[in-house]
């Protein structure tokens, strides 16, 4: 059955996404017709999908400042869904203040838990991070990692030479590793400045894209949590990405530790790039 679907397209630090309020347009969710969607030559072309949906019912009270509490589900552009993304929280809070009447603070439900999203008057909007599982050490692939979940599960590995690393070819390389299946993980890879110790450079290979992206929220998170851990940083982090955007990392630590009781706060541009309305030529996948 031929349908149209209302969207905005948006990215967060060049991380870019199809937005759509699934309240009210009822989103097709069919693996295939997402991953046609998002196909860059066939459909509207993004990293991802983002649904939004109203939630009947009280703010639970840790959440009272929240001005509307609402559910976003994200889709890789292979069609499976995530539990959460950084990025496209950000873009999720843009989208909910500018279309859904939402205003500055969103309390949005993810498969990851629950992400509180404001938008601060810089044109920036600061959304929570959680942490799922502590950061572990681990050598995959004869290359000393950094596994964490923030959301998503991600490699962190600290390189020398970003600018000429073979993101791509060692990226997928780790993603796949048996050690990490079924689910895999997205993989960054981590510069740090020689001249400020609170800036690093970052690249992702992101799983579900199965490529590099030019920004990971959740991976800036799971960076910034390792390098605390295991070298010797300090909490607020910078992270330049692959765009040359800058995404802040912020966390309090318990007792002077990471644990899954630290609060982390991504900060960073959302931009809505355009919106319009798809029909003709796509159909709904059983």
């Amino acid at each position: 059955m031929e349908r149209r679907l209302k969207f905005s397209k948006m990215h967060g630090a060049g991380n870019d996404f199809i937005v759509v309020d699934d309240s009210a347009e009822n989103c097709f969710r069919a693996p295939s017709f997402i991953s046609l969607l998002c196909d860059r030559r066939r459909g509207i072309g993004a990293d991802g999908l983002i649904s939004i949906s109203r939630i009947e019912g009280d703010f639970v009270s840790n959440a009272s400042s929240a001005d509307m509490r609402l559910r976003m589900d994200f889709f890789n552009s292979d069609g499976r869904m995530a539990d959460t993304c950084g990025n496209g929280l950000r873009c999720a809070a843009l989208f909910a203040a500018k279309h859904m009447n939402a205003g500055k603070k969103v309390l949005f439900e993810t498969g990851a838990g629950e992400s509180l999203a404001e938008v601060l008057a810089d044109s920036k909007i600061r959304v929570e991070i959680p942490l799922i599982k502590e950061p572990e050490r681990m050598t995959l692939d004869g290359f000393e990692c950094f596994f964490v979940n923030t959301g998503v599960p991600h490699l962190v590995v600290k390189v020398e030479d970003l600018t000429n690393f073979d993101v791509k070819g060692i990226g997928r390389v780790l993603r796949n590793n048996s050690r990490l299946a079924p689910e895999g993980a997205n993989v960054d890879f981590v510069e740090f400045s020689v001249e400020l110790n609170n800036l690093a450079s970052i690249r992702t290979f992101e799983r579900g894209v199965e490529d590099e992206t030019l920004a990971c929220g959740t991976g800036a998170a799971a960076a910034a949590v390792c390098a605390v851990s295991f070298l010797n940083k300090r909490s607020p982090l910078d992270f330049k990405t692959a765009g040359g955007d800058v995404l802040a990392i912020d966390f309090s630590l318990e007792e002077g530790i990471v644990s899954t009781e630290s609060r982390l706060s991504l900060t960073g541009p959302a931009v809505e790039v355009c919106s319009g309305v798809l029909s003709g030529g796509f159909r709904e996948s059983s």
